[in-house]
C-alpha cells in the first residue's frame, strides 16, 4: 500500500520466467524453517534437561547470595486423617509433600520418641539448628513409578519404625505431582507444547525432586546427613540426590534401581529399556501359549499400540493429569504381565494393590522430560562421588523380570573405598520392600553408616 500510493512508485506484475524462480524458493525457505524448527524441537526432546550437579549448584549460588533457598516451616502441617500419621512438608510455590512418620505411629501403630532433629524450633537461618548426631541421622524412604505413590508405607518402613535396635526416624513420602501430595497441575499448563513441556519438566521433574530432598534435609529434618533407601525409580533419585550432594549422604540403600543411568546402553547387553524388556518378555509369553488364556491374544500387538499411545508426546497439550495417570497405570498391567509370565490372576491380584488414585499423570512425564532420549549421566557420578565415604548396598530380586545387571551398573559408579555391597534376595521380584530379608540389608547399611 505504501509502495504503490505514497511514494507513486508503479506497480509490477512478475513475469512467467521470474514467478517460475521467486515460488520454488519461498516454498524452500518455508521447508528449510518448518525443518529447523523440529530438528531443534527434536533435539530439545533427545537431551535431558536434568544434568548431575545442577541442582547443588543453584543451592551454592542462593546461598552465595545470602538467599534462604528453603522455606521456614517445622513440617508439622496435618493434613486429612486417614490413620496413618499423615503429615506434609511445605516447599516453595505453594507445594507441600505429603509422608508417613515412624515419630508418631507406623502403620502398625508402633510409635517412637520424636528426636531432637525433627522438633527443633523454626529459625529463620537454614543452617541454623543443625543436627550432627550421627546416631540420630533420620531414614528417608523414597518410592518408585516414577510417580507412584504408596497408599500405605512399606513393610521394611514398619519393621524400621518398630525395631529397638533402630532409633532412627523413619519417614517414606509422596513425591511432588503424586500420592497425597501437591499436583500442580490438572491439565497441559499452556497452549503450545514446547513451553508446556519446559515448565512440566521444571516443577515436577528430577532437578525439582532432588531439591525437595535437600530441604526436607535442610530445613524440615535440621540434621547433617541422611540415610536414603530407594525403590526403583527412587532409587535413581537417591541416586541423583547422592551424586548431588555426597556430604549429607549417611548411607545409601538402592532396591532393584532402575535401569536408567545411561540411555541408551552403550553396552548393548546391558540394555536397560523397560519398554524392550516388557515386549521382549511378552513376545515369549505369546510363542509359548498355545492355549492362551482370556486377555492373552495378540499380546506384542497390543503392547505395540499401547507404547504408541504412551510415547506420544505431541499429544501432551491435549491430556489431563488424570489422562496421562491411566497410562501409567495401563503400563504397569502389562508390565506385570510380563513379570508374572503371564498368569492372569497373578496380574489381577497385583493390579487390585494399585491405587490409581496414587498415580501422578504429570509427574511421570516430566521425569521422562528430565531424561530425555539419549543421556549417560556415569561419568559424572562417578566423578562428583570420588570423594564420597558413605556405605552402599544394592539390592535385587532373584524373580524380578528386570535382569540384574540393571542393579548392578550402579556398582560402577561408587568408588571402591565405599566398599558398595551387592545383594541378591533369590525368592521376589521387584516388590522387594516387603520382603523381610530387605529389613537386615537395610539395618545393617544404617550400622555401617553410623559407624564411620
Amino acid at each position: 500500500f505504501i509502495s504503490s500510493h505514497s511514494f507513486n512508485r508503479p506497480t509490477h506484475t512478475m513475469t512467467y520466467s521470474e514467478q517460475r524462480f521467486v515460488t520454488p524458493m519461498s516454498i524452500g525457505i518455508v521447508v528449510f524453517m518448518v525443518t529447523s524448527l523440529m530438528y531443534w524441537g527434536y533435539k530439545k526432546i533427545r537431551e535431558p534437561a536434568y544434568k548431575p550437579g545442577c541442582v547443588a549448584k543453584l543451592f551454592e549460588e542462593a546461598e552465595d547470595d545470602g538467599q534462604d533457598a528453603q522455606p521456614t516451616d517445622d513440617g508439622t502441617s496435618r493434613v486429612a486423617d486417614d490413620g496413618n500419621d499423615a503429615r506434609t512438608w511445605k516447599m516453595p510455590n505453594g507445594m507441600s509433600l505429603f509422608y508417613f512418620s515412624s515419630n508418631s505411629s507406623s502403620s502398625s501403630g508402633t510409635k517412637k520418641t520424636k528426636s531432637s532433629a525433627a522438633t527443633s524450633a523454626t529459625n529463620t537461618n537454614a543452617n541454623a539448628n543443625i543436627d550432627t548426631n550421627q546416631n540420630k541421622y533420620p531414614i528417608l524412604c523414597l518410592h518408585g513409578g516414577p510417580a507412584i505413590a504408596p497408599s500405605t508405607p512399606w513393610k521394611v518402613f514398619d519393621e524400621l519404625a518398630k525395631s529397638h535396635d533402630v532409633d532412627n526416624e523413619v519417614y517414606l513420602y509422596h513425591a511432588r505431582g503424586c500420592g497425597k501430595s501437591t499436583r500442580p497441575f490438572s491439565k497441559f499448563p499452556t497452549p503450545g507444547m514446547w513451553p508446556g513441556m519446559k515448565i512440566i519438566e521444571q516443577e515436577l521433574g528430577i532437578g525439582a525432586q532432588v531439591a525437595d530432598m535437600e530441604r526436607i534435609r535442610k530445613d524440615h529434618l535440621k540434621v547433617d546427613r541422611l540415610h536414603l533407601v530407594g525403590h526403583s525409580f527412587g532409587g535413581f533419585i537417591a541416586t541423583m540426590y547422592a551424586t548431588e550432594f555426597p556430604d549429607r549422604v549417611a548411607s545409601l540403600v538402592l532396591m532393584v534401581p532402575a535401569g536408567v543411568l545411561q540411555l541408551p546402553a552403550k553396552n548393548k547387553a546391558e540394555n536397560g529399556d523397560i519398554f524392550a524388556m516388557v515386549k521382549e518378555k511378552l513376545a515369549v509369553i505369546e510363542a509359548s501359549n498355545l492355549q492362551p488364556e482370556e486377555g492373552q491374544q495378540n499380546l506384542q500387538t497390543e503392547f505395540d499400540a499401547f507404547m504408541k499411545k504412551y510415547l506420544d508426546f505431541g499429544s501432551l497439550p491435549t491430556e489431563t493429569d488424570e489422562s496421562l495417570a491411566e497410562r501409567q497405570y495401563e503400563f504397569a498391567q502389562h508390565y506385570y504381565r510380563a513379570d508374572f509370565d503371564g498368569d492372569e490372576a497373578k496380574v489381577k491380584a497385583e493390579m487390585e494393590k494399585v491405587d490409581k488414585s496414587m498415580i501422578g499423570g504429570m509427574a511421570c512425564f516430566a521425569t521422562f522430560l528430565s531424561m530425555g532420549m539419549e543421556h549417560d549421566y556415569i561419568p559424572e557420578c562417578r566423578r562428583r562421588l570420588s570423594g564420597s565415604s558413605f556405605p552402599v548396598s544394592i539390592v535385587h530380586g532373584g524373580k524380578d523380570m528386570i535382569p540384574e545387571y540393571t542393579s548392578r551398573q550402579y556398582m560402577k559408579i561408587f568408588p571402591p573405598h565405599n566398599q558398595p555391597q551387592f545383594h541378591s534376595i533369590p525368592d521376589v521380584g521387584h516388590e522387594i520392600f516387603d520382603h523381610p530379608d530387605a529389613f537386615g540389608i537395610v539395618h545393617e547399611t544404617i550400622k555401617r553408616g553410623q559407624s564411620k
